[in-house]
């Protein structure tokens, strides 16, 4: 595998789809599939508010049959908190609904029209790495390993010349890559006991500033892909698999 010596596994990480895999995943192409993972989103979401909306409904029709005559602090606090739910519905409600306007897929010829705009690509190209997802060799990519992708997170695909992630719009072609970084990120996340810090490793790909995909990986992972994306573009730049910090990343792009 090059110049890289691993404990792990490729099969961790890039695992080769079977047949059975691709019949369930697109049984009427890649970016059918791509609908409905859009629809289906659009689902939950509405789902999600109708489900709040009712639940808020049972909340204020037991207010109205008990009567809503404020005799304590505390019927004040339950009308109040009621009304503020209310309005921060609202508040969600009203710009989902302008998205939903604004960025409404109808059909498989829509979302292969944002593709175009994102990737930088022709129809016919965007065609051809549909047909390649279908082709043998083609790799499901879990650069966090499979445990961490079965929730749909960063989990990609990579043909013989193209290579997509799942949270993002845009397909790359492996020759046009001009560069492949690691780079480190820091969240808090707050519970009872306190703020937990959480360290993060990601990948970036990037062909220019418009056309890039980062995803989490495991080190590994991405010295494995990074491998894969020499075969195909040989003089990529890899900042010698130097790890960026959060400031020299966001620097990176401000240049």
């Amino acid at each position: 595998m090059g110049i890289f010596d691993y404990k792990e596994k490729i099969e961790d990480y890039f695992v080769e789809m079977d047949d059975a895999y691709k019949l369930r995943n697109f049984p009427k192409g890649f970016f059918a599939s791509q609908v409905k993972r859009w629809r289906n989103g659009w689902l939950y979401c509405v789902f999600s508010m109708a489900l709040f909306f009712y639940i808020l409904t049972i909340m204020i029709s037991g207010f109205l049959k008990n009567g809503i005559a404020i005799r304590s602090f505390q019927d004040f606090f339950n009308i109040a908190r009621i009304l503020g739910f209310i309005i921060i519905s609202a508040i969600l409600f009203i710009p989902l609904m302008k998205m939903w306007r604004t960025n409404k897929i109808k059909g498989e010829s829509e979302v292969i029209e944002k593709y175009m705009k994102s990737s930088g690509m022709s129809q016919s190209d965007l065609q051809e790495f549909a047909r390649q997802v279908m082709e043998p060799g083609t790799k499901r990519i879990w650069l966090k390993g499979e445990a961490y992708s079965l929730g749909g997170r960063d989990t990609g695909i990579m043909t013989r010349d193209f290579i997509w992630f799942q949270r993002f719009w845009c397909v790359l072609r492996k020759r046009d890559i001009k560069m492949i970084c690691f780079y480190e990120s820091t969240n808090t996340e707050y519970s009872r006991g306190g703020g937990i810090g959480l360290y993060h490793l990601w990948i970036e790909l990037l062909v220019d500033k418009e056309r890039k995909i980062s995803a989490m990986t495991e080190k590994a992972a991405g010295e494995f892909l990074i491998e894969f994306i020499r075969e195909s573009s040989p003089e990529v730049d890899t900042m010698e698999g130097r790890v960026l910090t959060e400031e020299e990343h966001e620097k990176f792009y401000e240049k």
